[in-house]
């Protein structure tokens, strides 16, 4: 079954997503800073209006991964943002 989420949800997370890709991934830069994790879950979180505990799943569990990893002075792969961002905008089709 495919989760579908509030637009304004949804809306956040492309036009963060496409940030990201032209900022990051465009530039070369493969890791990041947990930091900078914290940031663009923010900025998904302020343009949808929303509380923490109200995120989508995917982004709530990489917010607590790269919560961890700041403790720990690590980075955080490039790919998950952009796959966690990219599963709330445009989630797997539902063909079973």
């Amino acid at each position: 079954m495919t989760v579908r989420y509030a637009e304004a949800v949804v809306a956040a997370s492309h036009v963060v997503h496409d940030q990201v890709w032209f900022r990051h991934w465009r530039e070369g830069q493969r890791e990041l800073r947990p930091s900078v994790v914290i940031d663009v879950i923010r900025q998904v979180r302020v343009r949808a209006r929303i509380n923490e505990e109200d995120l989508p799943k995917e982004l709530y569990v990489l917010l607590q991964a790269a919560r961890c990893a700041r403790g720990e002075h690590a980075t955080v792969p490039l790919f998950e943002l952009v796959m966690a961002l990219r599963a709330v905008y445009s989630p797997p089709s539902d063909e079973s």
